[in-house]
């Protein structure tokens, strides 16, 4: 399991290597790749939690930004939230079961506290 200390520092490093100029390519056919919409199986992670958006905060079919946006939480509206997973950019997102995943730097607590299991 990935400690809030770990997701809070792969945040800082991914935003850092931005900062620094770093660019990530991506090879033509990984594109699909990029959008895993695999739910995690309930069963297996029954945890919940309630946040908070603190803006426009889009909720996508994946954890990733490059996803399809399926609905949109905004400023102010608790989001339920169950589980988390740390995308290959090095981004947390959460998930809202039955619904999608959200950017967990959109909320304000930043997302649920339990990596999910899949």
């Amino acid at each position: 399991m990935i400690s809030s200390v770990t997701r809070h520092l792969a945040r800082g490093l991914a935003v850092a290597a931005l900062a620094a100029g770093a660019v990530v390519a991506v090879p033509a056919g990984a594109q699909a790749a990029a959008c895993p919409t695999q739910a995690p199986p309930a069963n297996l992670n029954p945890w919940s939690g309630t946040d908070r958006a603190v803006d426009e905060t889009p909720v996508r079919k994946g954890p990733s930004a490059q996803c399809l946006q399926v609905g949109t939480y905004y400023e102010g509206d608790d989001v339920t939230v169950n589980c988390y997973v740390v995308n290959a950019a090095g981004r947390s997102w959460s998930y809202i079961r039955g619904y999608g995943w959200v950017r967990d730097t959109h909320l304000l607590d930043h997302g649920a506290t339990h990596e999910c299991v899949m």
